[in-house]
């Protein structure tokens, strides 16, 4: 746990920021421009405004898909080019191995 306040609060941006990179990536029409053309590419910021700096967060996408996985796939991603083909394999690779046992 943080005890921090101001740790706490930033920490919950950070969150709240990619929670929002998270949804934006579940729309419809980000997925299938995403399918169509590998475009666009989501990317969480926060800006600091004591520090005056902008930070990229480090959202790891295909992990928070691989989690949410029946929310996520609205489209095909098998014949794109982008990282849901990586991560739809991952999740069939867990699958079969999980039906083997």
């Amino acid at each position: 746990a943080i005890s921090d306040p101001e740790a706490q609060w930033n920490r919950m941006v950070e969150l709240n920021v990619q929670e929002q990179c998270i949804n934006l990536f579940a729309n419809p029409i980000v997925q299938r421009k995403q399918v169509e053309a590998g475009i666009p590419r989501i990317h969480g910021f926060v800006y600091d405004i004591g520090e005056g700096l902008l930070r990229k967060l480090d959202i790891d996408f295909r992990t928070e898909v691989k989690k949410n996985l029946a929310i996520y796939k609205l489209y095909d991603f098998k014949n794109s080019g982008i990282f849901m083909k990586q991560a739809l394999d991952d999740k069939e690779g867990e699958d079969a191995k999980s039906e083997k046992k």
